[in-house]
């Protein structure tokens, strides 16, 4: 009773969540993680066109602002944080 006690309340189980956690994103670099977050949000329009959330024959319009929001975003970002993105964009 002990053992299901300390897993279901006790905030020390957390912390090994957390290592295990932790291990596992060690693997993925930054450059990854931002490139697959890019790729999602280029895809947003996709998706909404496939659950019927955009008007017929507006996908392309979509595209272009969420396009656009990625451009001023990466615009606005730090040299160092650009750096990462050419550098994933060329190791594919």
């Amino acid at each position: 009773m002990e053992f299901n006690r300390r897993q279901d309340k006790d905030s020390r189980s957390i912390g090994e969540l957390f290592y295990s956690i932790r291990s596992e994103l060690t693997a993925v670099t930054f450059a990854e993680a931002l490139q697959t977050l890019l790729s999602l949000i280029d895809d947003i329009a996709i998706t909404l066109d496939a659950a019927g959330c955009l008007r017929k024959g507006k996908i392309a319009k979509a595209k272009e602002v969420i396009s656009d929001k990625i451009s001023e975003w990466y615009s606005g970002m730090t040299d160092y944080i650009k750096m990462y993105i050419q550098l994933s964009q060329t190791s594919q």
